[in-house]
């Protein structure tokens, strides 16, 4: 699933594969739910499995994302305080979690331009 997902489209190897899929936890939300709250520092990169959820600043929504794609990418990259808040807003979401040793690794096989291109897909 990982390796299939939009954000990463098939560009990690099997070595960063099988380290990840030891290190990644899957966690279930309840709508309304927060998985982010803005502010909080933290490490871990989430890739949604299921259900939608909401990134917001406090005044507004920013989008709302599903399946396949990526939050938390701000803390998981630099370890700052979240910008953003993160909602579930459906029943039964559920998230993959990787924490930030594990993000490093992701990154090593990601080519810069890859992940350029999927922030400017999420952020237009």
């Amino acid at each position: 699933y990982l390796n299939q997902s939009y954000a990463f489209n098939g560009t990690l190897s099997d070595e960063s594969l099988n380290y990840v899929a030891g290190s990644i936890a899957l966690k279930s939300f309840d709508q309304n739910e927060t998985v982010i709250q803005q502010g909080d520092i933290g490490e871990s990169l989430y890739l949604v499995k299921s259900g939608t959820f909401r990134i917001s600043d406090g005044k507004r929504v920013i989008m709302t994302l599903q399946s396949g794609r990526l939050f938390g990418e701000f803390g998981a990259f630099i370890e700052q305080e979240r910008p953003f808040t993160v909602t579930a807003i459906s029943s039964d979401c559920e998230v993959w979690e990787i924490p930030g040793p594990a993000v490093k690794v992701l990154m090593g096989d990601i080519k810069a331009s890859t992940y350029l291109q999927m922030l400017k897909d999420k952020y237009p």
